[in-house]
């Protein structure tokens, strides 16, 4: 089945959200490290973000097979959008997660 201009769109509105929320999650949880709430509300933020990052990355997935299989995905500025919105998000992940990290091991070093 070929894809409409629209459900293109609508896909790329739902990747956006979701990547933002699961930014916003990353966010959340570097900043609960740095302003030494806790850790452990870090890594549930960092938790929470993989779980929509596990999510979009079904709904892109799912964009993908449909191109794989010749079906029609027109091309929709808002998704480029979403797509770039998508790339920040796995940034987002990756860099936090790396900061929480050494963190963590900078703190065991200063315990020693």
């Amino acid at each position: 089945k070929n894809m409409t201009k629209e459900e293109v769109q609508l896909t790329a509105f739902q990747i956006i959200s979701i990547a933002g929320d699961a930014m916003d999650d990353f966010y959340q949880g570097m900043n609960a490290y740095l302003e030494g709430i806790n850790l452990a509300v870090a890594v549930v933020a960092m938790k929470r973000g993989q779980e929509r990052m596990a999510e979009v990355h079904n709904i892109q997935t799912k964009l993908i097979q449909a191109e794989v299989n010749e079906e029609e995905v027109p091309y929709s500025l808002v998704m480029t959008h979403a797509q770039d919105h998508l790339a920040n998000a796995i940034s987002w992940s990756r860099m936090c997660q790396l900061l929480i990290d050494q963190m963590e091991r900078e703190e065991v070093e200063s315990y020693e």
